[in-house]
């Protein structure tokens, strides 16, 4: 930014910011740094905020705000959003992404919420802003959770595409560090990508290629057909573990199964942890009931600045769909 003082104005401090071309000329590296246009939409309704991240965007997207007596529901003001943001991909024969921000904050967004929006593909599942609350309270689950009921829901019945999660620091604070700050560096996406131009970056994202962190690198996801596999880019007296986690199906009570007239609705066992592993890399095989599984891995040792439930490192990778998943009703 640049500043001058309004002599005329009582010696005033005027700012000027830099433009994105301006920053992007003087920081971009073809081969290390990469800037890439966004902006965050901010959506009121019944007084409480809905923010959607905007990527590889060239128009301000215009915020919905929708007054108390209104009776709107969020996934309305929330699909306009993800509809122009796709639009503006047509517009410009580009890759655009959006993503949902902080579900958690002020508890405004449900999975019914969500479970309305068509064509969203990328969630918060950690948010560094304090009051974005990932980590729930005693009377609510964590961002995780909601994931993973979302993702059970898309798959065993709205025959929806699989939710990504993101993790993002929400940098607002840049010169106290401290757990009540939202300070650089809280949370990332990890990216395998070809090549740190925009468009591949954004491609690769929308695709799923990618894992979330909070400080653990992983250094290879492998994908087969009955497991997963998880290699940790391990650093010097750090001990990891590493969570399987996914939705497995429920047996229904054997008197219900018997009965062929009574129509039973699919159960999953949600957010359930699997196996846990100190192995590197750490391996799971699939059973049949399990719908789908992520990993996450975990370090013992505690963050310097963070909040108390997520005090160990973290990195979280995208949920596999299991292939030969049985279901039982």
């Amino acid at each position: 930014m640049e500043t001058r003082i309004n002599f005329k104005l009582k010696n005033t401090i005027e700012v000027k910011l830099k433009t994105f071309d301006e920053l992007k000329k003087h920081f971009e590296n073809k081969n290390k740094f990469t800037l890439i246009k966004g902006e965050e939409i901010t959506n009121v309704v019944d007084q409480k905020p809905f923010h959607v991240t905007a990527l590889n965007i060239e128009k301000l997207i215009l915020p919905k705000v929708i007054p108390p007596e209104v009776n709107v529901n969020p996934s309305y003001v929330i699909q306009k959003n993800i509809d122009d943001i796709a639009q503006q991909g047509i517009d410009f024969n580009k890759p655009t992404l959006a993503v949902l921000n902080h579900p958690n904050m002020q508890w405004s967004i449900s999975s019914d919420i969500i479970s309305e929006i068509k064509k969203l593909k990328h969630i918060e599942i950690y948010n560094g802003y304090p009051d974005s609350l990932s980590q729930g309270d005693i009377y609510h689950h964590p961002v995780t959770h909601l994931w993973d009921i979302e993702n059970t829901l898309r798959l065993s019945s709205l025959n929806k595409n699989l939710l990504y999660g993101v993790a993002t620091d929400d940098s607002h604070n840049y010169y106290q560090f401290d757990t009540t700050k939202a300070n650089p560096g809280k949370g990332w996406i990890m990216v395998n990508s070809l090549s740190n131009s925009v468009n591949e970056l954004i491609n690769n994202i929308n695709l799923g290629n990618y894992y979330s962190s909070t400080g653990v690198e992983i250094s290879n996801i492998l994908v087969e057909e009955d497991s997963l596999k998880i290699t940790i880019k391990e650093k010097p007296g750090v001990t990891y573990l590493t969570l399987f986690i996914g939705s497995i199906e429920k047996t229904p009570p054997h008197h219900l199964t018997k009965k062929k007239s009574i129509r039973i609705k699919k159960s999953f066992e949600i957010s359930s942890v699997l196996e846990i592993s100190k192995s590197n890399p750490a391996s799971y095989t699939f059973s049949n009931k399990d719908l789908f599984v992520r990993a996450k891995v975990i370090t013992i040792n505690t963050m310097k600045n963070d909040l108390s439930l997520f005090k160990n490192e973290s990195a979280w990778t995208q949920p596999v769909i299991n292939n030969n998943f049985k279901s039982g009703f």
